[in-house]
C-alpha cells in the first residue's frame, strides 16, 4: 500500500521563504547591473516572506511534536525574515529611484 505524505504548513512557509530569498537575491543582483525596472518585483519577496512567516507560524503552533528537537520551523522563520529583508529592502530602493530630484532654484 502507497504512503501518502502530506506537506505541512511549516514546510510550506519555508518553501516561500526560500522562494523569497531567491528572488530578492536575484532582484538586487540584476539591479546591480544598472536595470531600475526590476525593483518593482520588490513586492514578490515581500508577498512572500509574509506569508511563509504566518504559515510557519501557524504550522509550528498546530503541529503536535513528535519529541525530537524540531529545528525546522526556526529554518522557516528564517528564510522567510531573511526574504522579508530583502524585500523591504528593495522597496525602499525602489522608492528612492522613483522620487524626482529635489530641484534646486
Amino acid at each position: 500500500m502507497p504512503v501518502s505524505r502530506r506537506a505541512s504548513a511549516v514546510k510550506i512557509g519555508g518553501a516561500m521563504g526560500i522562494a523569497a530569498s531567491f528572488i530578492g537575491l536575484g532582484v538586487f543582483f540584476v539591479g546591480l547591473f544598472g536595470f531600475n525596472a526590476v525593483f518593482m518585483l520588490s513586492i514578490l519577496p515581500i508577498l512572500l516572506g509574509g506569508i511563509g512567516m504566518v504559515l510557519s507560524i501557524v504550522g509550528a503552533t498546530i503541529h503536535q511534536p513528535s519529541g525530537d528537537e524540531e529545528t525546522q520551523p526556526i529554518s522557516a522563520l528564517f528564510c522567510c525574515l531573511a526574504g522579508l529583508l530583502f524585500g523591504l529592502i528593495e522597496l525602499s530602493i525602489w522608492c528612492a529611484l522613483s522620487s524626482p530630484a529635489p530641484v534646486k532654484g
